[in-house]
C-alpha cells in the first residue's frame, strides 16, 4: 500500500507537495520558458497597487528564489514572479 501511494505521488509529480514542498510553474519572460519554483507561502493581495497582474482578495502564491532569499516575490496573474511589498498582501497559510 505505501509503495503505490509513494510511486502514485511521484508519478502524477505531487510528491513534493505531498511532503509539504509545494512547487509550481513559473515563466520567466527572459528565457522564455517556465521553470519550477518553490511555493514558501499564500498571500492574499489587499490592494493598493495600481497593478494590472493582481486582483484584490486574490490568493497569491510567494515563491523562493536563490539569487534574493530574502525577497517577496509573488507569482502574479501573468505567471511570472514579481517583487512586491509585502506590506499589500496578508499570509494566509
Amino acid at each position: 500500500m505505501k509503495d503505490d501511494l509513494f510511486n502514485y505521488l511521484v508519478a502524477t509529480d505531487t510528491l513534493d507537495e505531498f511532503l509539504g514542498n509545494e512547487t509550481i510553474n513559473v515563466y520567466q519572460c527572459v528565457e522564455d520558458k517556465y521553470i519550477k519554483m518553490k511555493v514558501i507561502g499564500k498571500y492574499k493581495y489587499l490592494g493598493g497597487l495600481e497593478q494590472i497582474d493582481l486582483v484584490k482578495n486574490k490568493i497569491y502564491c510567494r515563491v523562493y528564489r536563490e539569487d534574493d532569499p530574502n525577497g517577496f516575490y509573488i507569482v502574479d496573474d501573468s505567471e511570472e514572479d514579481y517583487l512586491y511589498p509585502e506590506d499589500f498582501f496578508e499570509k494566509i497559510d
